[in-house]
């Protein structure tokens, strides 16, 4: 999960809310996130868990596609993206 230091703990919430008990999750803290709330994920075989999460996390989630990314990370991983201006709804 990647946020603005002062959307951590919605981050956290949210996350504690949307992700699976077996779900590895690491938290960082950046300084720009993107303008939208996004699931990004980098293996075909990973959009459909992609396409899951975003809509367990609510409506202004969208999906973004980053297969084309290199270095990719390791297969199963997907990248969370809270955006400053989030408000959860």
């Amino acid at each position: 999960m990647h946020s603005v230091p002062a959307g951590r703990d919605t981050a956290q919430a949210l996350l504690r809310s949307a992700a699976d008990a077996n779900d590895e999750v690491e938290f960082r803290t950046l300084r720009v996130t993107p303008d939208r709330a996004v699931v990004r994920y980098f293996y075909r075989a990973d959009e459909a868990a992609a396409q899951e999460l975003a809509k367990r996390l609510g409506p202004a989630w969208r999906v973004q596609d980053l297969t084309r990314y290199r270095p990719s990370p390791r297969p199963t991983t997907l990248e969370v993206w809270l955006p400053r201006s989030f408000r959860a709804d």
